[in-house]
Formats: C-alpha cells, structure tokens, sequence
C-alpha cells in the first residue's frame, strides 16, 4: 500500500523524504492501515510525498494511482472522482498566528495613533490585539485551509503552499500573522518553528477583544468562514478497500482514547485546545466499497 503524506506541516507531518516523515498524522496513517490488517505489516508500507496538501493535489494521487490513501489535512469529502473518504479523525476551526504577544487591553493604555502604527510597521512585526490590528498587518493564508479565503482580514495577503513557508516568513519578520487550521498551527509550536513571541489566536478569541477594546461592529469584519469549523479525512483511491476498516478503526480510537494520544501534543500552545469529531461525526458514508459481514456486525 501506497500512503501519500503531507510534508509541509511541522509537529503533524514533515520531513525531506516521505520514508523519513515525522508527525502525528504519519504516526496516524502507519496505526489505522495496521490496525484493521489493511496490510499485514508495517513493512509492506511505502510512503509518497504529498509536498502540498491540498484537495487537488491529493486527489490526483488517489485517481491516477500513485497512491492508495492520503493523510494530509483534507477537509472536504468529494466524492466526485470516485475517490474515498474515511473518519472524520479530528475537528478544525480556522486560526491565527501571531509574531508578537498582543498588548492586554487596559483604560490605563493609550491607543496606538496611526503615527505610531506606521512606526512599529517600519521597526518590528504589527502588534494584533483585536481585529482592527489586522488592517495593518501582513498575512500569509495557507493555501487550501479553512483560512483560505477570498476576504480574510489583512493589509497584505499572500497564499503560500505550506504552513513552513509562512511559519519562515513569520520569523523572518515578512508576514505579520499566519492564517490556517488550528490543529497544523498548534504544531507548529511543538516544532519550535516560530518566533519567540509567537502568539496563538482562535477567532472568537479575537473577535471578543474587539468587542472589549469597543469597536464598532467587530462581527461584522469577521467573514462567517472564519468562525466555522470542518473535518480532517483519510482519502482512499477509487475501487479499493480498507476505507471502511479505517473508519470503524477511527471509531475505535475515539473510543480508547488513542485517537486523542495520537493528536495531542505537550508543545501546543496554551490558547488551543485539541478538537475531536464526536462519535456521531465519523461514518463510511463516504465510502464507495461494499461491507462484508464482518464489518456489518
């Protein structure tokens, strides 16, 4: 069995070559195909390199056949092209990182003059403290996440194709904000790859201290994408087996409490929060292959 994983994403899968990929979702991908006996061994495995997890991307692996599944924060299940859909195997919010702490927002803080924001833009990163910040502030949307798109906040916006190329942009001092999912954000924070500063922000997190610091109708500067959340899936190619056994192996993971071991990282930042599916969520709707008896019971 093929597997294709993404290499793009530090703390859930990275790494120069696929055999050598590292990351909660590779360790994910090596578990559900073993667990279920969708190969017998861990040996019979070969891994691809996905260099850019987007849908396109990953189902053209799947159909043209230079993989069997794919592991790589896909988030919506087309069916279009044949292609499979197992889990879902985690819950994501879209999410903001930030190259500096925000400023706490007290009566006793003066706020900043438009002077001063041209100043701070000219010798360090933009301070984000609510939403309004955003419209000085640099932002690199990674492509093909739920941040991804057409009116997300920002000053200067640029789609780049991996969360380590904006993460390089953030320490270099390029971008001012990275928007993506939650789950590939927290990561990188248990990577070590961002600046010191770095702060982590949810939306609603934002979208509350704009309410505190008094702006006028902050909800609406907030497009509704941004407060939505979706799924990660396990994408099997056309006509081939195994979406169902992992699916009911997700199922069973929830359950355990592995799923939970799997995903959840000591380094993720203090303002995130692993989000599960509920048990509810997970189904083989999405999965084009027959059960036999032994999955039906």
């Amino acid at each position: 069995m093929v597997v294709a994983v993404g290499v793009d994403a530090p703390g859930l899968s990275s790494g120069t070559e696929p055999s050598n990929v590292t990351g909660s979702e590779a360790d994910l991908a090596s578990r559900l195909v073993t667990e279920k006996q969708v190969v017998d061994d861990e040996s019979e495995l070969s891994w691809a390199r996905l260099a850019h997890a987007t849908s396109q991307q990953a189902t053209s692996m799947l159909t043209t056949g230079e993989a069997d599944l794919v592991i790589a924060r896909q988030r919506v299940p087309d069916t279009s092209d044949g292609v499979q859909w197992a889990g879902p195997y985690a819950t994501i919010s879209p999410a903001l990182i930030t190259a500096s702490q925000p400023v706490p927002n007290d009566n006793a803080t003066p706020t900043a003059t438009s002077s001063s924001k041209e100043s701070e833009q000219l010798i360090g990163p933009v301070t984000i403290s609510d939403l309004s910040d955003l419209n000085d502030a640099s932002v690199c949307i990674v492509a093909g996440s739920s941040a991804d798109i057409d009116d997300h906040p920002g000053r200067e916006i640029t789609v780049q194709n991996t969360y380590g190329e904006c993460a390089t942009g953030l320490e270099s001092g390029r971008y001012d904000a990275v928007a993506g999912d939650d789950l590939a954000l927290a990561g990188l924070f248990s990577e070590d790859a961002l600046p010191a500063e770095a702060y982590f922000y949810s939306w609603d997190e934002l979208l509350e201290a704009s309410q505190s610091a008094g702006n006028e109708d902050p909800v609406d500067a907030l497009p509704d994408e941004l407060t939505e959340s979706s799924f990660y899936w396990v994408g099997f190619a056309p006509e081939t087996t195994g979406c169902i056994a992992t699916t009911q192996a997700i199922s069973q993971d929830l359950t355990d409490g592995e799923l939970e071991s799997l995903l959840d990282h000591s380094g993720f930042p203090g303002g995130y929060t692993l989000q599960l599916p509920q048990a509810t969520d997970i189904t083989t709707e999405y999965c084009s292959e027959t059960p036999d008896e032994d999955e039906q019971k």
